[in-house]
């Protein structure tokens, strides 16, 4: 990051008393939207790091890189990124960074998700060693290609097989299997801008589907298979306020 930008993000977080942007009913706290790089909702987008690294940023993303002479750090602030490490360079450790701990990745290729609460890492390649952010005593956890792994500040959960769909974004997919709906309402609103609700009466029901996203940008494929395939109707306010409830019980 340039100290320019550090400045900048300095002075507009001391005027905006810690408040956030909001962006079609989604909020972007100021440090995201300083960031190094960005994805609006919706946007992918790849990039090569200096090392070699491939860097690629999922919707509503935002990441601060550091490459100095003594270490590379990628700071994820927002979003989800995929990570596939370039040849490892001696004395100069490649660390991922998120509120909740760091990773170490060891020739990996790997998905770091940042939630409010926690933070997944699930690992395609390599080996990955991950320390929590108020535990830097205690021995790091260590990731095998194949699992995957949600942790806090303060510790870390049971390490899980990898599930393919966790990476599907990479390949333009959108991939659910079994999953509640008020749980896909949270991952289809990642990709669309505005207000996507679930009713709590229709919360439980699951959905499964692939849909591409570069032919289902804004997710109505999706919102028409639930409409199809569940008997929920969706109704919209607005372009941008779409609501999930109980289809009409006289409904054909």
């Amino acid at each position: 990051m340039t100290s320019r930008r550090r400045a900048l993000r300095c002075m507009l977080w001391f005027v905006g008393g810690g408040t956030v942007g909001f962006v079609a009913g989604n909020a972007v706290p100021l440090g995201a939207r300083l960031a190094d790089q960005r994805t609006s909702i919706g946007e992918r987008r790849s990039l090569r790091l200096a090392d070699g690294s491939l860097l690629q940023l999922n919707t509503d993303t935002a990441v601060d890189i550091h490459f100095e002479a003594a270490e590379r750090r990628i700071e994820l602030l927002r979003g989800e990124l995929m990570l596939t490490c370039a040849a490892d360079v001696p004395g100069r450790p490649l660390r991922i960074v998120t509120r909740h701990g760091s990773l170490a990745p060891l020739g990996a290729c790997l998905s770091v998700r940042l939630h409010d609460a926690h933070t997944c890492v699930a690992v395609s390649e390599g080996v990955v060693q991950v320390v929590c952010a108020r535990r830097q005593r205690e021995p790091a956890v260590t990731l095998q290609a194949g699992q995957q792994l949600r942790f806090d500040a303060v510790g870390a959960g049971s390490v899980r097989q990898l599930q393919e769909s966790t990476r599907s974004w990479v390949d333009g997919v959108f991939h659910v299997e079994g999953m509640r709906l008020a749980e896909l309402v949270v991952e289809l609103g990642r990709y669309r801008p505005g207000i996507l609700r679930c009713a709590p009466a229709v919360a439980d029901l699951r959905l499964s589907g692939v849909w591409r996203l570069d032919d289902d940008a804004d997710g109505e494929g999706v919102l028409i298979a639930i409409e199809q395939q569940l008997p929920v109707r969706i109704r919209r306010f607005t372009r941008y306020w779409v609501s999930l409830e109980p289809a009409p019980l006289n409904a054909t």
